[in-house]
């Protein structure tokens, strides 16, 4: 896509999120909270009714919400349009247009602007949705739902399996904008990605606004949180020979210490005791990588949540109660494995409140039941399907606890923010305190039992807590220490505690200048393709057949350079990659079974009948990875000759074939 191009894209998305943000800001009178919550909201009107019945395409909707977001800044601007101006209080109207007026809106929008610009400079380096990480994963979330159909949809990787398995509503969102903006669904990946990273950004400043006053203290904070590493990123030089941004998150366990000295040392230390892996994902580290992941929509819902709670004890509103209530649904359809943890912290907040304790709890309740109820339908599949996998709380077994030395070192400026707490002189930040130290032993002492086991028993704990935890004490702790703390000496550590863990923008800046960029600005994030010339051309080919079912040689479990092309072009597969689906869906035997049947199939060493293919709703077969021989041709040829259609796109040198076999009577492209 052009320059010219993606800047009138970016335009249309910029005047859309600020009409948005007016509309809501009408009834939430804070343009902070407003340009958060606007998003959330669209998005779960849409879900709902989606839920009830798909809308295909949705294009139709952008020249009518651009048209009302023009409308709604020209008003704010101090146009008088009878027909909508005549409907309001013009007390309302003049408090309205002083909180959204470009002398006070302009911070806002630097701040967004600033995040979404730096995850924009991170996607347009690095573009590519490949198999390096969960991208390919996540791009098949938001395949599903570039259907249009009605919510749960068909699973885009298991045909004809609906997509109930997952926390995947800011996959909706992001396959909601792009099916608005009509771009291909990589393209929506990685804009709906820099889109949800400079909400989340924004979002965390939002609370940071309405809980200091210095300009200092909120811009310190909000770095610490987008550029902050681990209390492992500034020495990791004493530990490995050779550090990265990965290095640093996965610090405990993942990969040996193998630095003289103190590396040695430290492995020394690490091999008594029970080998686990426990890593942690932050803010910084995600955009780095650059998956479409659910943890950064948990770091959304808490920044949006404290803000919320902020605003509500400042003008004891009940409109603010329902949005702090809210994140909790939220919580649940995006990022379950932060609820836990919104809850607890909503539910201390709500013991902590003197006055009102009755009405806030009601209105509460308002807000997670009215999304709950706007996504009823998705959440009965979803809590049943969950409820296959036996996921529970546990005690951590007395073996499995993190080695303390090296626990105290990578939680160690979350640690010193809980430890300045006790001594900042303040009540709240004595409850704080005791707040995070409780989340801190909770996460240490208990975690979810899933699907992993033996040295991952806890890994996902860890990588979903461990960064929700210390962001959480960024934005209650952090301007309590630096700003409203009675001893000097509080502040001082409280200011080296936040700036320590940003050495890792160090890190970050080095990968960034220094890593090749072949892709840069291919924001389809299908770039790679073109490296390899039997699936360039065969991908250019599939795209302009009708929307089907795809199967392809699977490659056993995940991670794999495979099950991509039919994402990119629009179709739905037979099975993606087998070990995510197994792990989706509890393991259960069939997904195992359509793998190796499958690749029997494409081995040419089916021996049973193979009229299961059509059966099953396959409308074309791929033949094109150099697995898929010449040799091996004529024999699957024999088993689908049938049924389908040979289709020869082009001849490697060797003579090995590249095409696909089509179901014979099914629609098919022609000039």
């Amino acid at each position: 896509m052009t320059t010219l191009s993606l800047f009138s894209t970016l335009v249309i998305l910029f005047v859309n999120l600020w009409g948005g943000a007016l509309v809501v800001g009408w009834f939430w009178t804070n343009r902070w909270l407003a340009v958060g919550l606007a998003p959330l909201l669209w998005v779960t009107v849409l879900f709902g009714v989606e839920c009830h019945v798909g809308l295909g395409a949705v294009s139709w909707m952008l020249p009518i919400t651009s048209a009302a977001s023009v409308i709604a800044l020209l008003v704010s601007l101090g146009w008088n349009w009878k027909p909508l101006v005549s409907r309001l209080s013009p007390e309302s109207l003049a408090v309205w247009r002083a909180e959204f007026a470009p002398r006070n809106a302009w911070g806002v929008w630097a701040v967004f602007v600033a995040v979404f610009g730096y995850a924009l400079a991170w996607r347009m380096a690095f573009p590519d949705i490949d198999n390096s990480s969960e991208k390919l994963s996540d791009l098949s979330y938001i395949a599903s739902y570039y259907s249009g159909g009605t919510i749960p949809v068909l699973d885009a990787w298991l045909h004809p399996y609906r997509s109930v398995h997952y926390y995947s509503y800011s996959h909706y969102a992001a396959a909601l904008l792009g099916r608005m903006l009509g771009t291909t669904p990589g393209y929506a990946y990685n804009l709906a990605f820099c889109v949800l990273v400079g909400l989340t950004g924004f979002s965390f400043a939002a609370g940071l606004v309405q809980l200091s006053r210095k300009f200092w203290v909120r811009g310190l904070l909000l770095a610490t949180f987008v550029l902050g590493g681990s209390g492992a990123s500034g020495v990791l030089g004493f530990f490995y020979k050779d550090a990265d941004p990965w290095t640093g998150m996965r610090f405990i366990g993942c990969r040996p210490y193998d630095q003289e000295g103190i590396g040695q040392m430290a492995q020394a230390y690490a091999d008594t005791f029970k080998k686990q892996e426990l890593p942690g994902e932050p803010f910084s580290y995600s955009v780095f990588l650059g998956d479409y992941h659910p943890p950064i929509t948990g770091y959304y819902l808490l920044g949006l949540g404290v803000a919320a709670a902020a605003l509500w004890q400042a003008r004891r509103q009940r409109r603010y109660a329902w949005v702090v209530g809210a994140t909790v649904t939220w919580s649940v359809l995006s990022n379950t494995w932060s609820m836990p943890l919104q809850l607890a912290w909503i539910a201390g907040w709500w013991l902590w409140t003197r006055e009102g304790k009755k009405d806030l709890l009601i209105h509460l309740l308002v807000g997670a039941l009215a999304v709950w109820l706007s996504a009823l339908v998705y959440l009965n599949a979803f809590v049943a399907a969950s409820a296959e996998y036996n996921t529970a709380l546990r005690l951590v077994p007395w073996d499995a606890h993190t080695p303390p030395w090296l626990l105290v070192l990578y939680l160690a400026p979350t640690l010193g923010l809980i430890l300045l707490s006790f001594y900042t002189g303040r009540r709240e930040a004595l409850w704080l305190g005791l707040g995070g130290l409780l989340y801190v032993l909770v996460s240490e002492f208990v975690w979810i039992d899933d699907a992993y086991s033996g040295e991952y028993e806890r890994f996902n704990t860890t990588l979903k807590w461990w960064p929700w935890i210390s962001a959480a004490m960024v934005i209650g702790a952090g301007p309590l220490v630096l700003e409203h703390s009675r001893r000097t000496w509080v502040k001082v550590a409280g200011i080296l505690f936040c700036l320590y863990p940003c050495v890792y923008a160090i890190d970050l800046s080095k990968h960034w200048v220094k890593t090749a960029k072949p892709g840069w600005g291919k924001l389809e994030g299908q770039r790679y393709i073109r490296d390899d010339e039997a699936a360039r051309i065969l991908y250019a080919r599939i795209k302009k057949e009708p929307r089907g079912v795809v199967a392809e040689r699977p490659v056993r479990d995940s991670y794999t350079k495979s099950a991509y092309l039919p994402l990119f072009a629009g179709h739905r597969m037979y099975v993606g990659w087998q070990g995510h689906e197994s792990l989706w869906r509890g393991f259960t035997g069939d997904i195992l079974q359509r793998y190796e049947r499958l690749l029997s199939l494409y081995d040419g060493t089916y021996s049973a009948d193979t009229t299961w293919v059509a059966g099953e709703g396959i409308d074309y077969l791929l033949w094109y990875q150099e697995a898929d021989t010449l040799e091996k041709w004529p024999q699957v040829h024999a088993a689908l000759n049938t049924a389908y259609d040979w289709v020869q796109v082009y001849e490697v040198h060797g003579g090995r074939k590249v095409g696909f076999w089509r179901r014979k009577g099914a629609p098919h492209w022609h000039e």
